[in-house]
């Protein structure tokens, strides 16, 4: 882990899952976020990060103490009606690499623990 400066935080997310199954070893990725970025941007920035071309979905944070932040006036996370205000891609197939062609060192990751080492999620 970078240090950085007071006026920025280090934002870890991890992809715990998704369509019905869980991911293991889960892929992650770490953010460098200023104080004056609104969670709108924070959540565009985690669909590029994991190569999510179809941003018409929700999206939600839930902080440490219990506040919701995201879009709470849909009941659920369906499609939204997207507004682009960049090229978006619309249309993707097979796997993405590494850009760098890094090793991903799942093997180092050890056994599933099953979602033992993880806080409560919430269900839908």
């Amino acid at each position: 882990m970078w240090a950085v400066a007071r006026t920025w935080w280090s934002i870890r997310v991890d992809l715990v899952g998704g369509r019905g199954e869980y991911l293991w070893p889960r892929p992650g990725r770490e953010f460098a976020a200023a104080r004056s970025h609104s969670f709108a941007q924070l959540a565009d920035a985690i669909s590029a990060a994991f190569a999510r071309w179809d941003r018409a979905h929700l999206y939600q944070f839930v902080t440490a103490d219990g506040r919701v932040i995201g879009q709470p006036e849909f009941d659920d996370f369906g499609d939204d009606i997207v507004d682009p205000r960049e090229p978006l891609p619309y249309l993707g197939w097979g796997a993405i690499p590494d850009q760098y062609g890094r090793e991903s060192g799942d093997d180092a990751v050890g056994p599933d623990p099953e979602l033992r080492d993880l806080p409560p999620l919430i269900q839908w």
